[in-house]
């Protein structure tokens, strides 16, 4: 973008640049634990962050679908979970699931 619109944008909302850096770092991806049934589900998600919103988009990154690629690998693996949708896993059990979410932060921690 040159420097004109930048100047413009930043003049009608002052925190631009601390927003630019913001989305230029990416979204987070985190595991969210659901109750289905008798199934725990993880889901992933994708939330974009910023002072004093958080978005969550339909339209996902390409750092989204690393971070499915890698869960789907690592849960073909694992017994007693079925894979159901591109972002979701089926645990039979809650603890196997926290046990999933652990590792999942340990691999992708900032």
């Amino acid at each position: 973008m040159s420097s004109t619109w930048v100047n413009i944008l930043a003049a009608f909302e002052p925190e631009y640049y601390e927003l630019e850096e913001k989305m230029n770092l990416g979204p987070n991806i985190r595991c969210k634990l659901l109750k289905k049934g008798r199934y725990t589900v993880l889901q992933l998600e994708e939330i974009w962050s910023n002072i004093d919103h958080v978005y969550h988009t339909s339209k996902k990154s390409d750092k989204f679908d690393d971070y499915v690629f890698w869960t789907n690998e690592q849960l073909t693996g694992w017994k007693n979970v079925k894979r159901m949708s591109w972002d979701q896993g089926y645990f039979n059990t809650k603890k196997d699931a926290e046990k999933f979410v652990i590792l999942f932060n340990l691999k992708w921690a900032k």
